[in-house]
């Protein structure tokens, strides 16, 4: 474009910026005369008017590519330098020199043309304010973009094609190098390397699971081999620590099969941050893959045989989770056991009233006072059948776990809670040794058998009462259920006043609660049978 009348007193009393860039460090050192070229136009710029003093070059962005302005500060600098109003005019070989992305192109010429600021390239100046002008720069930026989309294009087209064929080089994983005589990956001569790797898959098949592999590769000393593959070392081998995202990768790479994949991944532009995410994308969409290419560690059936195993296992948590969390399922599995023992009638007399721990904890800071957990019923129901003279003895089991030791035990909790409800110490006998519920009876049938005490109410949740029970007249002692904490609303649903296995939709849904709910149940069940094994009960 004619120069004439474009370049005017107010644009030559600031600054021209003459932008100076090459895409690759490659084309920085081999295309010098293109670099010469770019900084000619300051001739360009002193023929226009401009001082040699108000010349600004910027070429702190040479090696860095066109296609964003996110890594270029060179080029940021110069757009808030126009923003201010302080550049006359913006000098650029070519269009893609500026920019190769429409978005950053635009943009530029935009803050030009409110700012009264000139373009330069090598065919003539421009006056983005002008309609003719700007539609003309607008145009060359399109095609500057359009011409990436086409090297890239034409760059991608052929990776492909050559990974078609799986001769494309992609750099191998550790146990494997690239032959270039057959253009594929074989196995690493390196017998120990290839131990190795042959190690990690054998301790997985064993185990089922990378961190049991990890924690095998640190018990017997094993380093795991890494190659360096760039700088001064490059090439050299290193063993070090085997980590467990090292484990999940190598197990998730098909090429351990012997398959040559490419394209697992996509890449996508995001507006700030790194200037591409990369996502996996499901086997379907692979662009190329072509089993048993080259040796592989294990098989590609093996591969897919995990992979069912694990959707199989996947979906059967899910079911179990599913079913456990339901309201009906859980009051089900409750319900044999809390209602097994429940009194026909009036509690009798006895020598003492037993109350089981396991529902205290101690007052350890910030936590003020003693600490009540689900259950802590036992101690009220206990208090109360002390009051209404149903025994003159209130019998406290409940030891310390081992790490809470130096703390004091559970019977002695229990024993500050229940005075407070009205039982005098002078009624309270303590069994501070037990950890259990066998524990629990064998230790305090020896109390009571001491003391000739052999009839005794016992009190504890009624979900644990069978075991318990039993547990205490294996001991012996002829123990009197007294069940307390009963599940609120196993026999309905208060919320929805429907019962039994008529349940409404919402309680259909997994709930924490009703989970809890099925895992005591579930414990209680698992604790009967290992206490009929062991000869407990």
């Amino acid at each position: 474009m004619i120069a004439q009348g474009k370049v005017t007193a107010a644009h030559l009393q600031r600054s021209t910026y003459l932008y100076v860039r090459q895409s690759s460090l490659h084309q920085v050192h081999e295309h010098r005369e293109s670099t010469a070229r770019q900084y000619e136009l300051k001739r360009r710029a002193q023929a226009l008017g401009w001082n040699i003093e108000q010349l600004i070059v910027i070429d702190e962005d040479q090696g860095l590519s066109g296609a964003s302005a996110a890594e270029r500060s060179g080029f940021q600098r110069m757009v808030a330098e126009v923003g201010l109003g302080r550049v006359g005019m913006v000098m650029g070989l070519e269009v893609s020199r500026l920019a190769r992305n429409s978005a950053d192109w635009h943009r530029l010429l935009e803050i030009c043309a409110l700012s009264n600021t000139l373009i330069l390239d090598e065919d003539g100046v421009y006056d983005p304010s002008h309609f003719n002008d700007r539609l003309l720069l607008g145009l060359k930026g399109t095609m500057s973009e359009a011409e990436l989309h086409l090297l890239h294009a034409r760059l991608i087209g052929g990776q492909l094609n050559k990974a078609r064929r799986g001769e494309l080089w992609i750099q191998p994983p550790i146990g494997y190098v690239f032959d270039l005589h057959t253009s594929s990956l074989v196995l690493d001569p390196d017998e120990q390397i290839q131990g190795a790797v042959r190690l990690l898959f054998e301790t997985f098949r064993r185990s089922g699971s990378a961190l049991k592999v990890v924690r095998y590769f640190d018990t017997k000393g094993i380093g795991w081999p890494r190659r360096i593959v760039s700088g001064a070392r490059a090439r050299e081998l290193i063993f070090a620590p085997l980590a467990h995202h090292d484990v999940l990768r190598i197990l998730h790479n098909p090429r351990y099969t012997g398959a040559f994949v490419y394209g697992r991944t996509r890449s996508a532009k995001i507006p700030v941050g790194c200037p591409h995410r990369y996502r996996r994308v499901p086997q379907q969409e692979w662009k190329v893959f072509l089993p048993n290419s080259f040796p592989g560690y294990i098989s590609w059936d093996q591969v897919r045989k995990r992979a069912r195993m694990a959707i199989a296992a996947n979906l059967v948590a899910l079911a179990v989770l599913c079913l456990t969390g339901n309201r009906a399922v859980s009051h089900q599995l409750l319900r044999p056991l809390e209602t097994r023992d429940i009194p026909a009638g009036p509690l009798p007399q006895a020598d003492a009233i037993v109350v089981l721990g396991g529902v205290t904890a101690p007052a350890v800071p910030p936590q003020p006072t003693i600490h009540l957990w689900d259950g802590a019923d036992r101690l009220t129901y206990g208090a109360e059948l002390y009051r209404a003279h149903k025994a003159p003895l209130v019998v406290l089991s409940g030891g310390i776990m081992p790490w809470n030791k130096g703390l004091p035990p559970e019977a002695a909790l229990t024993s500050e809670i229940i005075q407070m409800l009205g039982v005098p110490r002078s009624a309270i006998f303590e069994e501070s040794a037990s950890r259990n519920c066998h524990e629990n009876a064998a230790y305090t049938s020896r109390l009571l058998l001491a003391h000739n005490l052999r009839r005794v109410l016992l009190v504890t949740s009624a979900r644990t009462m069978p075991r318990a029970l039993a547990a205490f007249r294996h001991e012996g002692i002829d123990a009197i259920a007294a069940p307390t904490d009963f599940t609120p609303d196993l026999g309905g649903d208060s919320r929805t006043g429907v019962s039994g296995l008529e349940v409404d939709a919402l309680n259909l849904l997994p709930d924490p609660q009703n989970l809890g709910e099925s895992s005591a149940a579930l414990h209680e069940y698992l604790g009967l049978a290992l206490y009929r094994l062991a000869g407990w009960i």
